[in-house]
């Protein structure tokens, strides 16, 4: 039987919608308020909070379990979506933007990007990963929690929205509904910190849904 290990408010809900974690890597999201809520591309379930980037060399051997939480920026196709300045848009259109801005620089971290127009995208373009450089997150915080009985004890787990997707192996949060998108800016490396983000969802009043 699957047991609750956490619960947590979704801060830009209001608090009508709750994530909840339970035993199997299993995260679900809850709709306690009395009406149907609507999450639209794009809206963030989890944030892997604070962290760094870290570039794996060719060969490099493994590094045990903490690898498994690693997420590797990866650009595979110019469809591919990603949060440019808040907003949920396609690799495509974040490079075609800066092209008509004038601006130089139009090139892409850790990766080759080449021209090759098609007819029907005449700005289009093939990508080639150039280094593998992943995002390493911080572990999150211990939350004291209160265990059947009222005693108290150390759950090593932190219930907050801002840090919970670092509670879950990456692959948690790919799902028929959800995904891990990058942030991304124009800087050198061009990223801030990953985030998992909805496709368009509607849960009704009362109703779960589970994320996997």
């Amino acid at each position: 039987m699957e047991e609750k290990l956490l619960e947590c408010p979704m801060l830009n809900k209001a608090g009508q919608l709750q994530i909840l974690i339970k035993t199997g890597n299993r995260p679900y999201l809850v709709n306690k308020s009395d009406a149907s809520q609507s999450l639209p591309a794009g809206t963030v379930i989890a944030a892997f909070g604070k962290g760094r980037f870290k570039r794996v060399m060719p060969n490099a051997p493994a590094e045990g379990d903490d690898a498994r939480k690693e997420i590797k920026y990866h650009l595979e196709r110019p469809e591919q979506l990603l949060l440019h300045n808040g907003t949920l848009c396609a690799l495509s259109e974040v490079v075609e933007a800066k092209r008509k801005s004038g601006q130089p620089g139009t090139k892409l971290a850790y990766h080759e990007m080449v021209d090759d127009p098609q007819p029907s995208q005449p700005g289009s373009f093939t990508l080639k990963q150039t280094h593998d450089v992943r995002f390493v997150p911080q572990p999150a915080a211990e939350v004291k929690t209160e265990t059947e009985g009222g005693a108290s004890g150390s759950s090593g787990q932190q219930a907050s929205q801002t840090s919970l997707a670092t509670l879950l192996p990456p692959q948690a949060w790919k799902s028929h509904c959800t995904d891990i998108i990058f942030s991304v800016k124009w800087a050198a490396v061009g990223l801030s910190p990953i985030r998992p983000l909805t496709k368009d969802l509607e849960l009704p009043a009362g109703r779960v849904v589970a994320l996997f």
